[in-house]
This record gives structure tokens, sequence and C-alpha cells, in this order.
């Protein structure tokens, strides 16, 4: 687990870096927000949905498949539940935790199947 933090900080320091070039003119603190953000709602849910799949796939490679579906079944949920009713201005707190709690689910589910280690 200490080397999914070690990437997980790799990959927040390039983005940082990557947004504080892009959006020079707003200052560190608006590229600092940004790539906190961007690592909440789709790299940290993203990870960890694809945690089961770490004897299959690199890190990184982990990391940016999980990034893109974390993407894609954010938008999707997103609509969805904005369709039944449940206010917006909560998705981007319910919709990232409750990602994060399927993929340790699913990876404990897994491991226990398995019979392995976590």
């Amino acid at each position: 687990m200490r080397e999914e933090g070690k990437a997980l900080g790799i990959v927040a320091g390039v983005l940082f870096v990557v947004l504080l070039v892009a959006f020079y003119k707003s200052g560190v603190i608006v590229a600092l927000r940004m790539a906190l953000a961007l690592l909440w709602l789709f790299v940290v849910p993203g990870m960890l949905l694809l945690l089961f799949l770490r004897e299959k796939l690199q890190r990184m490679e982990r990391i940016l498949i999980g990034s893109l579906l974390s993407a894609g079944v954010l938008g999707i949920a997103s609509y969805y539940i904005g369709l039944i009713g449940f206010n917006v201005n909560y998705h981007y707190l319910v919709l990232p935790l409750a990602l994060d709690g399927a993929g340790i689910i699913v990876f404990l589910w897994h491991s226990k199947k398995k019979g392995g280690e976590l």
C-alpha cells in the first residue's frame, strides 16, 4: 500500500505542476485547488475501483484506466441521481465516497475470495 501512496503523490505533484503551468496567471492556490479536486473526483476513486486488479495491471495503468472509469461512472451516476431528485450540490461529496466504498468492498471481497492477503 505504500507504493500506492507514493504513486498517488507522484500523480498529484505532476498534476499540480501541469495545472500551475497551464494556469500561470491564476496563481498557486487555484492550481492546487484544481489538482486536489481532480484527485478527489477521478484519481482516488479510480485507483480504489481497480485495486483488485493490482496483479494484472501495473500501477500507472490502473491510475489512468481508473481515472477514466471514474469519470464515466461519476458522470452517468450524477445524471441519474439528479433525475431521481438528489440535490446536485452534494454530488461532489457523495459520489466519490460511494465509489471509494465500492472499490474497497470489491477489493476485500476479491481478496477474501482468493484467500490472499490484503
